[in-house]
């Protein structure tokens, strides 16, 4: 029966790609021997032996910046119960670990991270938590990493199903539980004990003098706001149309000058925002910045305007209020854990669609059912709880 539900499905793909009947049997085929395969060489490994306290471990983590600002609070609290263990974190980013303590070291040097990890994993590591492996080396992960990985069972960020059955051991996703949570878990192998605290970075100081002095516009004692419109992923896209509006409307209303940063891959765009909404020079300020100018632009701001990504996270840890445009994500898995109040959104009611009803939808089709009058009457009244204008 099963058998009959699978073929049935890849008849379906079939008539929508416009492939062979005899490929989708063949992809079908495929696809089961190699769960078959990668099935038995996970029974064949002998089983992950977690020794009573841990003394040395891997947190695999070459992910998206929201989720590695995200994963420093957990390793946090993992370094803090087990000080005597010694914790290697595989980031993008290092600087939201370093200074945790003395026994966390990040490691970010591509070129030998998988020669290191071959000759470390075997006898030294202890454990592998894997909680994203987005831009990490599958080949690595399937002959060496996954053989002490302890990895989510969903949206760990590998392109394939049976990369997860090679994990030694896996951990149910809570998807109505905060992220956060959701990694705390992950790595509660040992207990921990202690405090969970938001993540917490700060501006350079020299850095946000050089950005003073790079646009005075920032140097003007007014308030700002800032404002981000992409996320690096299509499905949480809002027209740029509806930023524009969106923007001239706020600052009209609230008085705030409005500051644009402009997305690492889209650069121009928050200018072209800026004047698609008619806003002059003394109103709006387009920028292009590196990371740390970011971390300035955003401690600065009486608010961070934008969609659910990594500048959102940036802001949250800073301490600078939010407003969050909720496409296809859950606020209540990522939002905003602590200091509720400072951090409004507003949320698509698209946003529960099941996958079979987004079928045939633009991928942003979650994004586009949030209108503007919807998202300015919802902002102008988290502006007015924060203090920033009159109750509209």
């Amino acid at each position: 029966l099963l058998w009959s539900l699978r073929q049935r499905s890849l008849l379906r793909q079939a008539g929508r790609s416009r492939i062979s009947l005899a490929g989708a049997v063949m992809h079908g085929l495929r696809r089961r021997s190699a769960r078959v395969w990668y099935s038995a060489i996970r029974a064949l490994r002998p089983p992950l032996s977690v020794p009573d306290v841990p003394r040395r471990l891997l947190v695999a983590a070459p992910t998206f910046l929201g989720d590695s600002l995200l994963l420093s609070s957990a390793v946090t609290m993992l370094a803090r119960t087990w000080p005597q263990a010694s914790i290697d974190v595989w980031t993008r980013y290092p600087r939201f670990f370093t200074g945790i303590g003395e026994n966390v070291r990040p490691l970010t040097d591509e070129q030998t991270i998988s020669r290191h990890f071959r000759d470390a994993i075997a006898p030294n590591y202890d454990v592998v938590f894997t909680p994203y492996y987005e831009f990490g080396d599958l080949q690595l992960w399937r002959q060496v990493l996954s053989r002490r990985g302890v990895v989510f069972d969903r949206e760990a960020g590998f392109r394939r199903d049976r990369d997860y059955i090679l994990a030694a051991r896996l951990v149910e996703k809570d998807f109505r539980s905060h992220e956060l949570l959701n990694l705390v878990r992950l790595m509660s192998l040992w207990p921990l004990a202690g405090r969970l605290e938001r993540p917490v970075i700060r501006a350079d100081g020299h850095v946000r003098e050089k950005l003073r002095r790079t646009h005075p516009f920032l140097a003007d004692p007014a308030p700002y706001a800032a404002m981000q419109m992409r996320s690096g992923t299509g499905m949480k896209d809002w027209p740029l149309e509806r930023w524009a509006e969106l923007a001239r409307r706020f600052v009209h209303a609230t008085g705030l000058r409005l500051v644009v940063h402009d997305p690492v891959e889209e650069e121009g765009i928050a200018a072209r925002l800026i004047k698609m909404a008619g806003l002059s020079t003394e109103e709006a300020l387009a920028v292009s910045c590196n990371l740390d100018e970011l971390i300035a632009l955003l401690q600065d701001a009486r608010l961070a305007i934008g969609v659910c990504s990594g500048p959102k996270h940036l802001a949250m840890a800073l301490g600078t209020p939010t407003f969050t445009l909720y496409g296809p994500t859950d606020p209540v898995r990522w939002g905003a854990l602590f200091d509720r109040s400072l951090h409004g959104w507003i949320r698509s009611p698209a946003g529960t669609l099941t996958a079979r009803e987004h079928h045939g939808l633009p991928v942003n089709h979650a994004m586009l059912q949030i209108s503007v009058d919807a998202a300015l009457e919802a902002l102008l009244r988290h502006c007015a709880r924060l203090g920033l204008c009159p109750l509209p």
